[in-house]
Protein backbone atom coordinates (compact mmCIF):
# COMPACT_ATOMS: atom_id res chain seq x y z
CA UNK A 1 0.00 0.00 0.00
CA UNK A 2 2.71 2.23 1.08
CA UNK A 3 4.74 1.85 -2.22
CA UNK A 4 1.64 2.56 -3.94
CA UNK A 5 0.75 5.49 -2.28
CA UNK A 6 4.51 6.61 -3.33
CA UNK A 7 4.21 5.81 -7.05
CA UNK A 8 0.75 7.90 -7.12
CA UNK A 9 3.09 11.11 -6.00
CA UNK A 10 5.32 10.71 -8.46
CA UNK A 11 3.21 10.18 -11.77
CA UNK A 12 3.35 12.86 -13.39
CA UNK A 13 6.40 14.67 -12.60
CA UNK A 14 9.26 13.42 -14.53
CA UNK A 15 8.67 12.19 -18.42
CA UNK A 16 11.76 10.83 -20.57
CA UNK A 17 10.80 10.44 -24.36
CA UNK A 18 7.02 11.52 -23.56
CA UNK A 19 6.94 8.03 -21.07
CA UNK A 20 5.98 8.86 -17.39
CA UNK A 21 8.78 6.74 -15.86
CA UNK A 22 7.18 6.34 -12.59
CA UNK A 23 4.32 4.92 -13.83
CA UNK A 24 6.40 2.56 -16.14
CA UNK A 25 9.42 1.91 -14.38
CA UNK A 26 8.25 3.19 -10.79
CA UNK A 27 11.14 5.33 -11.00
CA UNK A 28 11.67 9.27 -9.96
CA UNK A 29 14.44 12.15 -9.87
CA UNK A 30 16.30 11.84 -6.48
CA UNK A 31 15.51 15.48 -4.24
CA UNK A 32 17.91 18.06 -5.30
CA UNK A 33 18.22 16.95 -8.67
CA UNK A 34 16.17 19.24 -10.58
CA UNK A 35 18.55 22.98 -9.22
CA UNK A 36 21.74 20.56 -10.99
CA UNK A 37 19.50 20.65 -14.70
CA UNK A 38 17.95 23.90 -14.02
CA UNK A 39 21.47 25.74 -13.44
CA UNK A 40 22.32 27.69 -17.06
CA UNK A 41 24.98 26.10 -19.18
CA UNK A 42 28.47 27.78 -18.76
CA UNK A 43 29.40 30.07 -21.46
CA UNK A 44 32.08 29.15 -23.75
CA UNK A 45 34.96 30.99 -23.36
CA UNK A 46 35.41 34.25 -25.66
CA UNK A 47 38.43 35.17 -26.79
CA UNK A 48 40.33 37.78 -25.39
CA UNK A 49 42.87 40.44 -25.16
CA UNK A 50 44.34 41.98 -22.08
CA UNK A 51 46.22 44.37 -22.59
CA UNK A 52 48.50 45.86 -19.59
CA UNK A 53 47.93 49.62 -20.22
CA UNK A 54 44.36 49.47 -20.62
CA UNK A 55 41.35 48.92 -18.08
CA UNK A 56 40.05 45.45 -18.25
CA UNK A 57 39.74 42.90 -21.43
CA UNK A 58 39.18 43.70 -24.78
CA UNK A 59 36.42 40.87 -25.33
CA UNK A 60 34.61 38.92 -28.55
CA UNK A 61 31.23 39.05 -27.85
CA UNK A 62 29.57 39.04 -31.05
CA UNK A 63 28.48 35.76 -30.71
CA UNK A 64 28.39 34.36 -27.06
CA UNK A 65 27.44 30.64 -27.41
CA UNK A 66 26.68 28.56 -24.41
CA UNK A 67 29.36 25.12 -23.73
CA UNK A 68 28.26 21.40 -23.42
CA UNK A 69 28.32 20.26 -19.90
CA UNK A 70 28.37 16.72 -17.97
CA UNK A 71 26.28 16.08 -15.11
CA UNK A 72 25.36 13.47 -12.10
CA UNK A 73 21.32 12.39 -12.41
CA UNK A 74 20.58 10.05 -9.39
CA UNK A 75 17.28 8.32 -10.37
CA UNK A 76 15.29 6.14 -7.09
CA UNK A 77 13.40 2.95 -8.52
CA UNK A 78 10.87 1.54 -5.97
CA UNK A 79 11.13 -1.91 -7.85
CA UNK A 80 14.50 -2.79 -8.24
CA UNK A 81 13.47 -5.80 -10.56
CA UNK A 82 12.96 -2.87 -13.51
CA UNK A 83 16.76 -1.43 -12.78
CA UNK A 84 17.51 -3.41 -16.58
CA UNK A 85 14.57 -2.49 -18.41
CA UNK A 86 15.01 1.03 -17.42
CA UNK A 87 18.70 1.93 -18.06
CA UNK A 88 17.87 -0.42 -21.43
CA UNK A 89 15.18 2.29 -21.98
CA UNK A 90 17.62 4.91 -21.99
CA UNK A 91 20.66 3.24 -23.77
CA UNK A 92 18.17 2.66 -26.62
CA UNK A 93 18.22 6.59 -26.99
CA UNK A 94 21.39 6.47 -28.76
CA UNK A 95 21.32 10.53 -29.98
CA UNK A 96 20.15 11.49 -26.49
CA UNK A 97 16.56 11.23 -24.43
CA UNK A 98 14.08 14.13 -24.03
CA UNK A 99 13.88 14.38 -20.02
CA UNK A 100 10.62 16.78 -19.26
CA UNK A 101 10.08 17.84 -15.43
CA UNK A 102 6.31 19.05 -14.01
CA UNK A 103 5.71 19.31 -17.78
CA UNK A 104 7.85 22.57 -18.36
CA UNK A 105 11.05 22.39 -18.01
CA UNK A 106 13.21 19.73 -20.92
CA UNK A 107 16.41 19.15 -21.21
CA UNK A 108 17.66 16.89 -24.43
CA UNK A 109 20.36 14.41 -22.71
CA UNK A 110 23.21 11.68 -23.66
CA UNK A 111 23.91 8.47 -21.26
CA UNK A 112 27.45 8.27 -20.64
CA UNK A 113 27.49 5.65 -17.88
CA UNK A 114 26.45 4.37 -14.42
CA UNK A 115 28.45 5.64 -11.80
CA UNK A 116 26.59 3.96 -9.23
CA UNK A 117 23.92 0.99 -8.31
CA UNK A 118 22.95 0.92 -4.82
CA UNK A 119 20.25 -1.68 -3.19
CA UNK A 120 18.10 -0.19 0.18
CA UNK A 121 15.94 -2.76 1.81
CA UNK A 122 14.09 -5.54 -0.30
CA UNK A 123 12.99 -3.54 -3.64
CA UNK A 124 14.38 -0.23 -3.47
CA UNK A 125 17.25 1.10 -5.53
CA UNK A 126 19.50 4.01 -6.41
CA UNK A 127 21.07 4.67 -9.61
CA UNK A 128 23.49 7.49 -10.01
CA UNK A 129 23.90 8.40 -14.04
CA UNK A 130 26.62 10.83 -15.89
CA UNK A 131 25.15 12.37 -18.44
CA UNK A 132 25.94 15.11 -21.09
CA UNK A 133 23.79 17.61 -22.28
CA UNK A 134 25.27 18.63 -25.54
CA UNK A 135 23.39 21.17 -26.82
CA UNK A 136 21.96 23.60 -23.38
CA UNK A 137 19.82 25.59 -26.50
CA UNK A 138 17.70 22.83 -28.15
CA UNK A 139 14.58 23.50 -26.48
CA UNK A 140 14.95 27.09 -26.00
CA UNK A 141 13.19 29.49 -27.94
CA UNK A 142 14.86 32.60 -28.79
CA UNK A 143 12.12 34.56 -28.62
CA UNK A 144 11.07 33.52 -25.51
CA UNK A 145 9.74 36.82 -23.89
CA UNK A 146 9.48 37.89 -20.50
CA UNK A 147 6.37 38.06 -18.09
CA UNK A 148 7.51 40.13 -15.17
CA UNK A 149 4.86 41.40 -13.07
CA UNK A 150 5.58 39.85 -9.95
CA UNK A 151 7.98 41.33 -7.64
CA UNK A 152 8.87 44.70 -5.59
CA UNK A 153 10.78 47.12 -8.39
CA UNK A 154 14.69 47.76 -7.07
CA UNK A 155 16.31 49.54 -9.33
CA UNK A 156 18.60 47.33 -10.93
CA UNK A 157 19.17 47.47 -14.89
CA UNK A 158 20.81 45.69 -17.67
CA UNK A 159 21.11 46.83 -20.53
CA UNK A 160 18.60 49.49 -19.72
CA UNK A 161 15.60 46.86 -18.62
CA UNK A 162 14.37 46.23 -15.13
CA UNK A 163 15.32 43.23 -13.79
CA UNK A 164 12.06 42.93 -12.12
CA UNK A 165 10.75 43.21 -15.81
CA UNK A 166 12.38 39.69 -15.74
CA UNK A 167 10.87 39.05 -11.88
CA UNK A 168 13.75 39.05 -10.94
CA UNK A 169 15.08 40.61 -7.83
CA UNK A 170 19.33 40.77 -6.20
CA UNK A 171 19.64 38.93 -3.19
CA UNK A 172 22.07 40.88 -0.78
CA UNK A 173 26.21 40.36 -1.35
CA UNK A 174 26.50 41.86 -5.08
CA UNK A 175 28.08 44.96 -3.75
CA UNK A 176 30.63 43.04 -1.84
CA UNK A 177 31.14 40.98 -4.62
CA UNK A 178 31.88 43.77 -7.20
CA UNK A 179 34.13 45.81 -5.03
CA UNK A 180 36.35 43.58 -3.62
CA UNK A 181 37.42 42.63 -7.67
CA UNK A 182 39.40 45.98 -7.51
CA UNK A 183 43.02 44.74 -8.68
CA UNK A 184 45.97 46.89 -10.45
CA UNK A 185 47.51 45.63 -13.50
CA UNK A 186 51.64 45.19 -13.21
CA UNK A 187 52.53 45.94 -16.66
CA UNK A 188 55.80 45.01 -18.08
CA UNK A 189 58.98 44.72 -15.85
CA UNK A 190 62.64 43.89 -16.59
CA UNK A 191 64.75 42.04 -13.55
CA UNK A 192 67.71 42.94 -14.94
CA UNK A 193 70.97 41.16 -12.27
CA UNK A 194 72.46 44.52 -12.79
CA UNK A 195 69.90 46.60 -10.97
CA UNK A 196 68.30 45.89 -7.62
CA UNK A 197 64.19 44.96 -7.29
CA UNK A 198 62.39 45.42 -10.01
CA UNK A 199 61.87 48.34 -12.90
CA UNK A 200 58.62 48.36 -14.23
CA UNK A 201 56.96 50.53 -17.10
CA UNK A 202 56.12 53.88 -16.75
CA UNK A 203 51.99 52.78 -17.03
CA UNK A 204 52.19 50.14 -14.75
CA UNK A 205 49.56 50.37 -11.90
CA UNK A 206 47.27 52.75 -13.95
CA UNK A 207 44.94 50.13 -15.35
CA UNK A 208 42.62 47.80 -13.99
CA UNK A 209 42.18 43.94 -14.24
CA UNK A 210 39.20 42.10 -15.16
CA UNK A 211 37.36 40.41 -12.39
CA UNK A 212 34.59 37.40 -11.56
CA UNK A 213 31.88 38.71 -9.22
CA UNK A 214 28.61 37.01 -8.30
CA UNK A 215 24.92 37.82 -8.54
CA UNK A 216 22.59 36.24 -6.11
CA UNK A 217 19.02 36.37 -7.56
CA UNK A 218 15.74 35.57 -6.72
CA UNK A 219 13.04 35.07 -9.56
CA UNK A 220 9.22 34.20 -8.96
CA UNK A 221 6.21 34.52 -11.46
CA UNK A 222 2.66 33.54 -11.40
CA UNK A 223 2.88 30.10 -11.96
CA UNK A 224 5.67 27.57 -13.39
CA UNK A 225 5.22 28.65 -17.23
CA UNK A 226 5.23 32.29 -16.23
CA UNK A 227 8.35 31.27 -14.43
CA UNK A 228 9.98 29.39 -17.33
CA UNK A 229 9.45 31.83 -19.71
CA UNK A 230 11.31 34.71 -17.26
CA UNK A 231 14.00 32.30 -16.26
CA UNK A 232 14.79 31.55 -19.96
CA UNK A 233 13.99 35.16 -21.45
CA UNK A 234 16.97 35.95 -18.97
CA UNK A 235 18.97 33.72 -20.02
CA UNK A 236 18.77 34.95 -23.58
CA UNK A 237 19.17 38.73 -22.88
CA UNK A 238 22.49 37.57 -21.17
CA UNK A 239 23.44 35.82 -24.53
CA UNK A 240 22.82 39.17 -26.61
CA UNK A 241 25.86 40.25 -28.65
CA UNK A 242 27.92 42.45 -26.82
CA UNK A 243 29.15 43.00 -23.35
CA UNK A 244 26.33 43.57 -20.45
CA UNK A 245 25.60 46.94 -18.75
CA UNK A 246 24.51 46.54 -15.32
CA UNK A 247 23.41 49.61 -13.77
CA UNK A 248 22.81 48.46 -9.70
CA UNK A 249 21.70 49.82 -6.16
CA UNK A 250 24.33 51.22 -3.90
CA UNK A 251 26.53 51.02 -7.43
CA UNK A 252 27.68 54.20 -8.67
CA UNK A 253 29.26 53.10 -11.64
CA UNK A 254 27.70 51.27 -14.75
CA UNK A 255 29.59 47.48 -15.07
CA UNK A 256 29.86 46.30 -18.21
CA UNK A 257 30.44 42.53 -17.88
CA UNK A 258 29.17 39.32 -19.26
CA UNK A 259 27.60 36.22 -18.34
CA UNK A 260 30.11 33.04 -17.22
CA UNK A 261 28.43 30.27 -15.20
CA UNK A 262 25.26 29.94 -13.22
CA UNK A 263 24.04 27.14 -10.10
CA UNK A 264 20.84 26.85 -8.83
CA UNK A 265 20.31 27.13 -4.59
CA UNK A 266 16.87 26.45 -4.27
CA UNK A 267 13.65 26.07 -6.93
CA UNK A 268 10.00 25.58 -5.87
CA UNK A 269 7.55 24.81 -8.61
CA UNK A 270 4.33 24.60 -6.14
CA UNK A 271 2.22 27.84 -4.71
CA UNK A 272 4.41 30.66 -5.98
CA UNK A 273 7.05 29.37 -7.93
CA UNK A 274 10.48 30.93 -7.65
CA UNK A 275 14.27 30.15 -8.46
CA UNK A 276 17.30 31.04 -6.18
CA UNK A 277 20.32 31.12 -8.11
CA UNK A 278 23.75 32.62 -8.61
CA UNK A 279 25.18 34.41 -11.40
CA UNK A 280 28.66 34.29 -11.99
CA UNK A 281 30.15 37.45 -13.69
CA UNK A 282 32.86 38.86 -15.71
CA UNK A 283 33.76 42.65 -15.64
CA UNK A 284 35.77 43.74 -18.21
Amino acid sequence: MEQNKTKKAMTGQTAINEIDIAERFGAYLKEGELKNLLAYAPMKTPKSNDWYEEDGLEVDLSKPRLNSRELSLTFILKDKSKADSFLSFLIEAKRGFKLMFAETFVWNLRLISLTDYQAFGKDTLILRLKVSEDDPMVFVEEDTDKEGGAIKEQGNKIDGVSLADYGVCLLEGYVESIKKGFELKQGLSIKAKTLHGTRYDEEAFEAKKAFDFQMKCYLTARDKWALYNNYYALLMHLLRPRARVLQLKYIDETITCYYQSCSVQSVQLAGKPHIEFTLKMKRI
